[in-house]
């Protein structure tokens, strides 16, 4: 049996864990003084905030089971590619979601 609130809580670590990755360009923004700094760091704080919400507000502390980990792999793909395009559409690169997204699934 799959339990939506074990998977959601489970994105929500795997959210905050990419929100604490993307803090990792802001120091290279800063040392070469690119225009992208307010945009990364808004993304990066976007994302936080939603993965630490989500894992606040649906924490069961309950392992995940093989079937839910197959949900956690498929919504964890498309979760951090949304997330993950938000630099782009914040910095006004690609002002189109689905640019963006696009630009972040191909790489």
């Amino acid at each position: 049996m799959i339990r939506p609130v074990v998977i959601i809580s489970h994105l929500g670590l795997l959210i905050l864990i990419i929100g604490i990755a993307m803090l990792t360009c802001l120091p290279w923004s800063i040392i070469y003084k690119e225009d992208v700094i307010i945009s990364i760091s808004l993304a990066a704080l976007v994302t936080i905030i939603s993965g630490l919400l989500l894992k606040r507000l649906f924490s069961t502390g309950e392992s995940i089971n093989f079937k839910e980990s197959f949900a956690l792999v498929s919504l964890g793909w498309i979760l951090a590619s949304v997330f993950g395009s938000l630099p782009f559409i914040f910095s006004g690169y690609l002002p189109n979601f689905a640019d963006a997204f696009f630009e972040t699934v191909s790489g």
